[in-house]
């Protein structure tokens, strides 16, 4: 008489055996033995022994080995003063071991003093900053297009501002309007942008009020930068001339010819070049009261404009 074996041990090294061997093992005293590690051992209170077959091989996929992308050379724009004998618009090109040279090519416009880029890439702006009036076409917005190959640059159209004269412009996320600051006049403006990157007709125009306590530069409104949030929702725009960022709503909506609804923060008087640092980088809905609420060390005030 063979010799007894503790039914857990015995179960066991049934498992063991049955499982090394592609077999298939049922036994119902066994099953709470070895539930609990993990096999599945349900049945009729009998071992049964299936034929032994030949252990199959997964082939494992061939994995590619990792290729960082090469890097690519990329265009460098630089917009100037053409007072003193710029042009306008200068196109470098940047290789991946940090050279800069000049591509030999311009875009001849006037005073393209800040420039902003389209998300697709294809078509930059530029916010044409000239104070003579007398100098034509005069204060405005520039739409190009970016030739991919070459870097260089078509002129799309041109928008006038009027009186007002830009310091700052921005593209909203999806690229569907053109938002600018006016230094000269305290102001912000948009303009709708069409599938091929022209500038449509003005349609939104706020304009800022007040002034505050430096002399030099505080008798008036300046806006001195307008970005929108990473929703596009949002614009934020700093006025240097009477310390406030102006949190404006529904400015990416052409149709909207005022803002639905406008608020201010009020910065410590004479702090107005602080509110220039600011950006909306980190600000989308969900965290635009916390940002707010995280400012607040640095705002006397909060008011809400109609």
């Amino acid at each position: 008489m063979a010799a007894e074996i503790p039914l857990n041990q015995a179960a066991f090294e049934l498992a063991k055996y049955h499982m090394e061997n592609g077999l298939i093992m049922h036994n119902r005293l066994a099953a709470p033995v070895l539930g609990a590690m993990g096999f599945a051992l349900l049945g009729a209170g009998c071992i049964q022994a299936a034929p032994n077959k030949a252990k199959t091989t997964i082939p494992r996929k061939k994995t590619m080995p990792f290729k960082p992308q090469k890097a690519k050379d990329m265009f460098v724009y630089v917009g100037t003063y053409t007072g003193n004998g710029s042009k306008g618009i200068y196109v470098y090109r940047l290789n991946p071991d940090g050279k800069l040279g000049f591509t030999n090519q311009t875009a001849e416009t006037q005073s393209p003093s800040f420039l902003a880029l389209a998300p697709s890439g294809h078509t930059l702006y530029a916010g044409n900053e000239v104070w003579n009036p007398a100098e034509k076409p005069g204060a405005g917005v520039s739409a190009f297009a970016i030739d991919a190959k070459t870097g260089g640059l078509t002129a799309l159209n041109f928008q006038s501002l009027g009186n007002a004269v830009p310091a700052y412009v921005s593209v909203s996320p999806n690229g569907k309007v053109l938002a600018v600051a006016n230094y000269g006049g305290g102001s912000v403006a948009s303009f709708p942008l069409s599938a091929d990157g022209k500038l449509g007709e003005q349609a939104f125009f706020d304009q800022h009020t007040g002034s505050s306590v430096n002399a030099d530069r505080q008798k008036e409104p300046h806006a001195h930068s307008v970005l929108f949030d990473a929703s596009g929702h949002y614009a934020f725009s700093a006025d240097l001339g009477v310390d406030k960022i102006y949190i404006i709503a529904s400015i990416r909506r052409p149709e909207n010819s005022r803002p639905t609804t406008r608020l201010s923060l009020l910065f410590i008087p004479g702090r107005g070049r602080d509110t220039s640092r600011c950006t909306s980088r980190t600000v989308s809905p969900s965290s635009s009261t916390s940002w707010i609420q995280r400012s607040a060390h640095s705002v006397s005030m909060l008011e809400r404009v109609r």
